[in-house]
C-alpha cells in the first residue's frame, strides 16, 4: 500500500525488490537512556546563586523565566571562568525524568561569529533525537499539544496561556 501510495501521489517508482536497509533498528528510548549530567563546573541558578552569575539569573528572568521556572526546570549556568561552556545557561532537557540532552545558551555577550545555543555533546551521552524540552510537565490530558522550535518561544507560549507547550530545539534536531 506504502509503494502504490508514493508512485500515485508523489510519482516515485520503488523498485519491487526494495527492502529495508539491514542496519535500520529502532532506536531505544529515554528509559534506556545513559543519564546525561550537568557539565562539572555548572552551578545551580535555583538555590544560593554567587554574585559572578547574577548576569545568568537576570538573563533569564528578563527572558521570561521565573523564580519558579528556575527551580523547577532545573537551570543551572557556568561561569565566565568556567571550561568548555563558560558564561552559558545550562537548560536541561528532561524525557521521562532522563536528562537526555541540554542546551547551553550564551548568556554574556560574544562575538557574532560564536554559536549563541549548543546541545550537549553525543559523545557524554546526549541524545538529540529525544531533544523536546518541557515534556515531562505536558499534561496528558490537555486536547493538544504546541511544538515550537526554542526553549524561549516555549516559555513565552506557556506565559501566553497555552501551557501544554514544548521546544523542539531545533539546533538538536
Amino acid at each position: 500500500a506504502a509503494r502504490t501510495w508514493i508512485r500515485t501521489q508523489l510519482g516515485y517508482e520503488i523498485p519491487s525488490g526494495a527492502e529495508p536497509a539491514e542496519t535500520f533498528r529502532r532506536k531505544p528510548g529515554a528509559e534506556t537512556a545513559q543519564r546525561l549530567t550537568y557539565p562539572d563546573d555548572a552551578i545551580a541558578l535555583w538555590r544560593d546563586v554567587p554574585p559572578e552569575l547574577e548576569e545568568a539569573r537576570a538573563y533569564c528572568l528578563r527572558r521570561g523565566f521565573t523564580e519558579g521556572d528556575l527551580a523547577l526546570h532545573h537551570v543551572a549556568a557556568v561561569p565566565e571562568d568556567g571550561r568548555r561552556y563558560a558564561g552559558r545557561l545550562i537548560l536541561p532537557i528532561v524525557v521521562h525524568g532522563v536528562m537526555v540532552d541540554f542546551v547551553a545558551r550564551l548568556f554574556v555577550e560574544r562575538p557574532k561569529t560564536v554559536t549563541k545555543a549548543l546541545s550537549g555533546r553525543r559523545d557524554e551521552g546526549a541524545r538529540k533525537e529525544l531533544s523536546l524540552w518541557g515534556f515531562d510537565q505536558l499534561d496528558p490530558a490537555a486536547p493538544r499539544v504546541y511544538v515550537v522550535e526554542g526553549i524561549w518561544g516555549a516559555i513565552a507560549m506557556r506565559r501566553a496561556g497555552f501551557a501544554n507547550t514544548v521546544a523542539a530545539c531545533g539546533s538538536a534536531w
